[in-house]
């Protein structure tokens, strides 16, 4: 197990029921398993997936450049959006495509592809844009039938008997945060994020997001650990289909500032 898990293991478990005062760091400490670094170049597949089937229905793919976690550059990669990116910033969000004059201001939830959005793919961790509010004892949970889905990109769920939970309640800490409250769903054992329950303003769940067990990685010239590599998204209301997110090829990739800025990123030349 992860020394960082056993330090805030005790933690939580010296506060039973509601933690009103969470380890300051603990949310960092579970956004470890999503996402290890802050300066980054990652690809995401989204794919739209029919369970228990597993067959595929859609699949579209990004390259995103992360700044230190709280800017990041979407280029999306699939061949009927080629040429248009996105540029996340704590202060807007906005779309470049190639046929108009100026980036267009969006919200971070706009869709891309299912239930996945601009928001799921380009903020890879939640560890500045939001705060852990409250920490909760949580009872088990039934994981709906969706083995198939994650085994559609070579992932798996992890066995929900061998891990005692906690629910963190997050609160957006920005304007551009993509929800402004989302629950999580953590192991007590070792942190890693199980499921997420995302918010709207008006309080209605919009869709709940089920993680994938964290497998060892080691890419781009340094060992990741143990991550979480895929997040399954579903819609309450939706039935038989499923949305993926996948990362992989994760690397070490700085880029100046200058990039993440609304004329910079139309400009800069990515691989």
């Amino acid at each position: 197990m992860h020394r960082f898990a056993l330090i805030a293991l005790a933690l939580l478990a010296a506060v039973p029921g509601l933690a009103a005062e969470p380890p300051p760091d603990l949310l960092a400490r579970v956004d470890a398993y999503r996402m290890p670094r802050k300066d980054v170049r990652v690809t995401v597949d989204v794919l739209e997936v029919e369970v228990p089937s597993g067959q595929r229905s859609g699949e579209h793919g990004y390259r995103v450049f992360l700044n230190d976690a709280s800017e990041s550059v979407v280029e999306m990669l699939s061949p009927a959006e080629r040429g248009r990116r996105v540029l996340m910033t704590d202060d807007a969000v906005w779309l470049h495509i190639p046929t108009s004059a100026r980036p267009l201001r969006i919200t971070p939830l706009q869709r891309l592809l299912g239930q996945a959005n601009t928001g799921d793919v380009g903020r890879l961790h939640w560890d500045g844009s939001y705060r852990v509010v409250a920490v909760e004892d949580a009872a088990a949970l039934d994981r709906p039938p969706m083995e198939a889905a994650a085994e559609a990109v070579g992932e798996r769920f992890r066995p929900l008997a061998d891990h005692p939970l906690r629910i963190l309640h997050l609160e957006a800490l920005t304007a551009t945060a993509t929800y402004p409250r989302i629950d999580v769903w953590i192991s007590a054992v070792d942190l890693a994020p199980i499921r997420a329950d995302y918010f709207l303003t008006s309080g209605k769940r919009l869709k709940t997001g089920w993680f994938t067990e964290p497998q060892v990685s080691a890419q781009g010239g340094w060992a990741q650990g143990d991550i979480v590599r895929a997040v399954v998204f579903q819609d309450d209301a939706a039935t038989g289909r499923v949305t993926v997110m996948h990362t992989k090829d994760v690397a070490d990739d700085r880029r100046p500032r200058s990039v993440f800025t609304v004329r910079g990123f139309t400009e800069e030349a990515f691989p």
